[in-house]
């Protein structure tokens, strides 16, 4: 997944090279009522923006705003309004970027998506971005904005990749995922709350059909992860029992999409703190 984002990354750039205040209209989408504006302050100082533009492609939305003299800002966050990434940055000199917490991102910025309506964006936000992503005592900047962009829709690479789920009665929607590879497989999958999940996958012996784990179980699994705010990092929780059902796989180019339902039951391995996670639906592809 993490790659595919890539690509779409590399799409928006060709979008906002054509794009810009005086002429920005998109193609494909119907714009909403209001016209288009980027308001933008960095470090209490408001900096116009000269082009903006953004694109939506299955559940992502990708915001980017531009001012004469390089600074610029992208903001990435899905279609129920929950943010990915925010991105401080300049197209000139050798300035650093600045990005929002990795971790529980809510919890340390703010971002409002006042609407989403016929491929218009609505959205404010505000709050520190940080020179290290991983690091609160890291060099930041203080960002405040608010924008009205015309999205243009751009098809994604797979259609439909998604994670849901319901966590403790709350909705989870996936806002970033990637992979990583050891004696198995993780895919990541992190939303913007304190809550993030890992689906272990063994490509040898996954296969459409019913699966079943508990604690011991090391592959074809999923595994849940809190934010512990105290400490700083993400802990792993006991998953102690599960379902991890595969109701399809299928190859797409290099990728292997799987598709299914998944519900967890989990505890904090020290404090006892149960966390249950039931409706989860996914579809995910990975190149492994």
């Amino acid at each position: 997944m993490k790659t595919l984002k890539n690509a779409l990354f590399v799409m928006f750039v060709a979008l906002m090279a054509s794009c810009s205040s005086d002429d920005s209209d998109p193609v494909d989408n119907n714009p909403g009522n209001e016209d288009q504006s980027f308001e933008y302050s960095l470090n209490g100082t408001e900096v116009p923006m000269t082009i903006y533009g953004g694109y939506i492609s299955g559940e992502q939305i990708f915001v980017s705003a531009g001012a004469a003299d390089g600074r610029s800002i992208q903001l990435t966050f899905n279609v129920f309004g929950d943010i990915a990434t925010a991105t401080s940055f300049s197209t000139q000199g050798n300035v650093n970027s600045y990005m929002n917490h990795y971790f529980f991102k809510e919890n340390y910025f703010d971002f409002e998506m006042v609407s989403l309506d016929n491929n218009q964006v609505k959205a404010n936000f505000s709050g520190k971005l940080y020179d290290d992503q991983y690091d609160l005592d890291s060099d930041f900047v203080t960002v405040e904005g608010s924008f009205v962009i015309d999205l243009t829709n751009t098809p994604p690479p797979i259609d439909g990749l998604t994670v849901s789920a319901t966590v403790n009665g709350n909705a989870w929607h996936e806002v970033e995922g990637g992979t990583t590879s050891g004696s198995s497989y993780s895919l990541f999958s992190n939303s913007d709350n304190e809550y993030s999940f890992s689906f272990l996958i063994d490509p040898g012996t996954i296969a459409v059909g019913n699966n079943t784990f508990n604690a011991n179980s090391e592959v074809n699994k999923v595994v849940v992860y809190k934010y512990n705010t105290a400490l700083g990092y993400e802990e792993e929780l006991v998953s102690n029992n599960g379902t991890f059902n595969i109701t399809s796989k299928t190859t797409v180019g290099n990728f292997t999409v799987i598709e299914g339902t998944f519900t967890v039951n989990a505890e904090h391995p020290e404090t006892g703190a149960d966390v249950t996670v039931t409706n989860g639906q996914f579809k995910i592809a990975y190149d492994f």
